[in-house]
C-alpha cells in the first residue's frame, strides 16, 4: 500500500499538473483572444517535473551524512527536522522562482532517496509529529476559502455525487489488486476502505488552483 500510495500521488501530480495547464492556458485564449499553446505548456510542466526530481535526489543526498551521527541520543529529531526544513525550503523556493510545479515532485523524491539511506532507522515517530501540527493548517485554510454564500443548493448535491463515485471507485480499485494476493475477504475490505479516505492531495490541490488564479487576476 505504501509503494502505491507513492505511485498515486506522482500520477496525480502529474495529471493535475497537466489539467492546470491546459485549463490556463484555455483562459488565458479566451481573455487574450490569442491560440492558446497547450503543447508549450506542457512541455514547461516536464521541465519542472525534472528540475524537481533532481532537486530532490540532490537534497537526498544528504541523508547519507547522517550516518556520522549514528546511535547520537538526537539522531532521529535531528533527521525529522532536516526532512521538514528541506520540504518546506523546495515549496519556498519554488514559488519564488519559475519552477512553481516542481515542488511536489521535489518532495517525494527526496523522501524515497532519504529513504535508501536511511532504511528502517527513518524518523516516522518525529516527522508524525510534524504533520499533526501541520495537518489542521492544511485543511483549515482549504476550508477557510470556501464562501458558503457562492454555494448553490444543487453544488451540494453534486458534490456528494462525487465524493461517493471518488470513494467508490478507489475501494474497488484497491479490492481489485489484492484479489490474487492471500489475504481473506475482510483484510482485501479493510484495504479497500482504508484506501478510500486519502484525501491530502486533494486538498493541496483544490486551493492551488484558487490561489494561482487569483494571482494571476483571471
Amino acid at each position: 500500500m505504501i509503494a502505491c500510495c507513492t505511485f498515486e500521488n506522482i500520477a496525480a501530480i502529474i495529471f493535475f499538473g497537466i489539467c492546470k495547464a491546459i485549463a490556463f492556458s484555455e483562459a488565458q485564449s479566451d481573455i487574450t483572444g490569442e491560440p492558446a499553446d497547450i503543447g508549450m505548456s506542457i512541455g514547461f510542466l516536464f521541465i519542472h517535473n525534472i528540475a524537481g526530481l533532481g532537486a530532490g535526489i540532490v537534497m537526498g543526498l544528504g541523508a547519507w551524512l547522517f550516518k556520522f551521527i549514528r546511535g547520537w541520543r538526537f539522531e532521529m529529531e535531528l533527521k525529522a527536522a532536516y526532512i521538514t526544513c528541506t520540504a518546506v525550503s523546495f515549496i519556498i523556493a519554488s514559488e519564488f522562482s519559475t519552477f512553481t510545479d516542481s515542488k511536489f515532485i521535489a518532495c517525494i523524491t527526496f523522501g524515497y532517496v532519504c529513504f535508501r539511506f536511511w532504511g528502517n532507522e527513518k524518523p516516522m515517530k518525529e516527522v508524525g509529529w510534524v504533520w499533526f501540527f501541520i495537518q489542521p493548517l492544511l485543511f483549515g485554510t482549504v476550508g477557510a476559502s470556501l464562501l458558503v454564500k457562492n454555494i448553490q443548493a444543487s453544488d451540494v448535491g453534486n458534490s456528494f455525487i462525487i465524493i461517493f463515485v471518488a470513494a467508490a471507485v478507489r475501494m474497488a480499485a484497491m479490492f481489485l489488486v489484492t484479489i490474487k494476493q492471500n489475504l481473506t475477504f475482510k483484510e482485501k475490505l479493510l484495504m479497500g476502505v482504508a484506501w478510500a479516505s486519502k484525501g491530502s492531495i486533494t486538498a493541496i490541490f483544490g486551493g492551488i488552483v484558487l490561489l494561482e488564479a487569483k494571482a494571476r487576476g483571471d
